[in-house]
């Protein structure tokens, strides 16, 4: 493990203690996060005017908020079979530059 991986799994493992996290006027570079982290599936994200520079793949989360947020690259992958029902996922008011999903349906809000 190098130096950032090690200081990415410090970050989340602070991360998945929380129950609530809000992150306003942010800026993400693309996600250098390892895909071998798992998030906090119990946490509840809000993500307030914020910009998603390059590509950002979608988090499992129990809910997720975007408000006033702009995105580079928005990506959502399911490869099994069946497909994934997203009914914790809100966008408000957000724009996108590019959106690439595959193998998950939007629940309506």
């Amino acid at each position: 493990m190098n130096l950032v991986e090690s200081m990415c799994e410090s970050w989340v493992n602070i991360l998945n203690k929380l129950s609530q996290i809000r992150f306003e006027k942010c800026i993400f570079k693309k996600s250098i996060l390892p895909s071998y982290l798992i998030y906090n599936e119990d946490c509840e994200l809000n993500f307030k005017k914020c910009i998603f520079e390059g590509e950002w793949k979608h988090i499992k989360s129990k809910s997720i908020l975007y408000s006033n947020c702009t995105f580079d690259i928005y990506k959502h992958y399911n490869i099994a079979e069946i497909k994934e029902v997203i009914e914790n996922l809100l966008f408000y008011n957000c724009t996108f530059k590019k959106i690439v999903c595959e193998g998950i349906y939007f629940k309506e809000q």
